[in-house]
């Protein structure tokens, strides 16, 4: 099992509560939903997204997250309790940023720039602000007009691009949101829109 990923899986048993599927990466995850909300039948192969619920119980979505372990992503700030903050993720459940992994003070509404990654102690999937580590700034394989790939972190070409421009992203984004919440906004303006360069 892959936590954080998407992962091959089939469909093993159909209950009330939904579908119970074998990964074929090992182990057996519930895909919560009614019958008439999928349509699956026992045997049918699928993707699914691998995370942990809110009760830390491992659980599969066919919602796509914008990010997975191992990539960065710019995600808005949800709520900011005296643990962390809480990031939209494109999930039900949202992804914990801890205190000790931020930068700054985060507000709701701000966006940062951030790294995903399956937390050693707690096996938990968080995010991090201190993405330093995670980049290659290696740029000896570059050239000019080279397309970016998806997955930045497993790509040491792609990794180098976004090593040039993540951190002034952080800045920008940061330094938007709070300006915004600092001045009057009229009905065309959306002080959650923030133009990087």
């Amino acid at each position: 099992m892959e936590l954080g990923k998407y992962n091959r899986a089939r469909v093993e048993e159909i209950m009330p509560q939904g579908y119970y599927l074998e990964l074929e990466t090992g182990g057996r995850v519930l895909l919560p939903g009614k019958r008439e909300e999928f349509s699956l039948e026992e045997g049918e192969v699928l993707d699914v997204f691998v995370y942990m619920d809110s009760e830390d119980r491992p659980i599969a979505t066919l919602d796509k997250p914008y990010a997975t372990v191992g990539e960065f992503a710019v995600l808005e700030v949800k709520d900011v309790n005296r643990y962390g903050a809480f990031l939209d993720w494109g999930l039900n459940k949202d992804l914990f940023l801890p205190f000790k992994q931020q930068l700054g003070e985060l507000r709701r509404g701000d966006r940062c720039v951030v790294y995903i990654l399956e937390d050693d102690k707690s096996n938990r999937i968080v995010a991090t602000e201190k993405i330093k580590s995670f980049l290659d700034t290696n740029t000896s394989e570059l050239h000019l007009g080279q397309p970016p790939t998806r997955s930045p972190a497993t790509t040491s070409t792609s990794s180098s691009i976004t090593a040039t421009r993540v951190a002034s992203w952080s800045r920008r984004t940061r330094r938007a949101s709070t300006l915004a919440t600092r001045c009057p906004v009229t009905s065309s303006d959306s002080p959650k829109t923030v133009r990087l360069r």
